[in-house]
């Protein structure tokens, strides 16, 4: 547990309810955006929010290892989830490859840059 934040009730609450926002938005966003670049603009800009919200609310004290902890659970969320939509109920992943890639980059590296953000603009 060196790397990682123990995260408390308060954490995972606010990390579920992030979680349903976004996936919310990817379910909405087929039907209002027709070009997947700009789902995953407002995706990006989307998770961006959520992810500044879950550290403000949060406040962790050790913000680098909050953010592998944060990574760690939502990358894990979205392979599993890919995993399902994809290959269980859609049987077709190989078409989908390029997007589950983008998806983990983004998932991956926006608690790091969040984090980066948090540092620079909390008041100390």
């Amino acid at each position: 547990m060196k790397y990682f934040e123990q995260l408390k009730f308060k954490d995972f609450i606010t990390l579920i309810i992030s979680v349903i926002i976004g996936f919310t938005w990817v379910m909405i966003s087929h039907y209002v955006l027709n070009q997947s670049s700009y789902r995953f603009i407002a995706f990006s800009v989307l998770i961006m929010l959520l992810l500044y919200f879950q550290y403000w609310i949060n406040k962790p004290s050790k913000i680098w290892r909050y953010a592998n902890s944060i990574s760690l659970i939502l990358l894990l969320f979205v392979i599993l989830l890919s995993i399902i939509m994809h290959v269980i109920i859609n049987n077709d992943l190989t078409s989908k490859i390029l997007h589950l890639l983008l998806l983990c980059f983004i998932t991956g590296i926006m608690p790091y840059l969040i984090a980066l953000i948090y540092m620079l603009t909390r008041k100390k």
